[in-house]
Formats: structure tokens, sequence, C-alpha cells
């Protein structure tokens, strides 16, 4: 491709983490090493129009999606390589439960119980 802004993704990357401030906060330095491992990742963070300006400070975010009707819709029709479920309200949990990804990370609501479950160990810390 000509355009010298176009860079080819390799990876695409979606955060599920809606409100809670302190939690992007903590959350942000994360997205600097998914960057580093994965240096062509899209990353798309869906968010809580309250946050969406703090999450606009960060460089390494590629799109973010304020949570809504139509961006739940939207995501249920794309697919990623890594969802990092990081949201303990159910609607939002479930989604990652229901997101098309390779792998995933964090928390998510369903399964056999029909209530959140840890996706992997790794999370664990984070969660508690």
């Amino acid at each position: 491709m000509d355009c010298k802004h176009f860079q080819e993704v390799d990876s695409r990357i979606l955060v599920v983490m809606l409100i809670k401030l302190g939690d992007v906060l903590i959350l942000s330095p994360l997205l600097r090493k998914l960057k580093e491992k994965w240096p062509r990742s899209h990353i798309t963070w869906l968010a809580d129009e309250s946050v969406v300006p703090l999450i606009k400070m960060n460089p390494y975010v590629s799109r973010i999606l304020p949570y809504s009707r139509e961006s739940i819709c939207q995501l249920r029709a794309e697919a990623y390589d890594l969802v990092l479920g990081y949201e303990r309200e159910p609607a939002a949990a479930a989604l990652v439960h229901e997101i098309n990804a390779k792998s995933k990370v964090g928390e998510a609501y369903g399964g056999q119980e029909n209530s959140l479950y840890i996706l992997n160990e790794p999370a664990t810390h984070f969660l508690k």
C-alpha cells in the first residue's frame, strides 16, 4: 500500500472495562506492554461514556467504543485475537463470554453456573 499512514494490523485486542476510573488507570500501563509484544496490534476499548475522555489520552488505544446496544451488536459481529475482560457488571461480562476470540483473559459471565467466572489463573490477582 502506498499510503504512508497505513499500518498493517497483525492482531486485534479488545478491552472490556466500563466505568471504574481507578481500574481504568491501573489497566492503562498494560496496554503499553501489549503494544511492545504486538506492535502492530489494533486495540479496541469498550467503555462507559464517562471514562472515554480519560481513555482518549492513552496513545495505545486504537479505537474506543462507548458502551451501548449498538456497540454490543457490533462487537458480536467482530473477531479478536485477545479479549481482556475486566468487568464484573454481568451484562458486560456476558459480552466477554460471547465474543469471538482466540484467547480471553479476566472474567466473564455465563457458563454452566450462570454467574461470574474467572477465565484463567493469571486474572485471579487482578480480580481480587
